[in-house]
């Protein structure tokens, strides 16, 4: 592995990151990687912890919106996911990727606020 693989997997989001971010348990997010391990699958650092990035952010909010929101099964999730493109926000004038990309814009600017006003320092992603 590259030293600049190996920096970006170092500083990714950890799964407690993703957690707060998204609203959704950091077990629910370990359970969604097991049943969608071909959609959503973090890099893990050498010392196996799982780090996110945007994408994994907008799948996991994906997942979010389908299973809790719209009330699909798991495996009705699985061959939505299965039947369209495999990042949400790349579907081209579907109002659900403009609203994805909207709900990811205001959990992330609503986490760095928190992170800040908690730690007066920025993560670095």
């Amino acid at each position: 592995m590259h030293d600049t693989e190996s920096a970006t997997m170092e500083t990714g989001l950890t799964i407690g990151d993703v957690a707060k971010m998204c609203d959704v348990p950091a077990y629910t997010i370990r359970y969604w990687e097991k049943e969608f391990n071909d959609y959503l699958a973090p890099v893990r650092t050498i010392g196996k912890q799982r780090r996110y990035t945007d994408d994994h952010i907008r799948q996991v909010l994906h997942l979010k919106k389908l299973l809790w929101e719209d009330r699909f099964s798991i495996r009705g999730a699985q061959r939505v996911i299965r039947n369209t493109s495999s990042t949400p926000i790349a579907l081209v004038g579907n109002k659900a990727s403009v609203s994805d990309t909207h709900d990811l814009a205001l959990h992330l600017a609503k986490f760095i606020n928190d992170y800040m006003t908690n730690t007066n320092t920025i993560p670095t992603v």
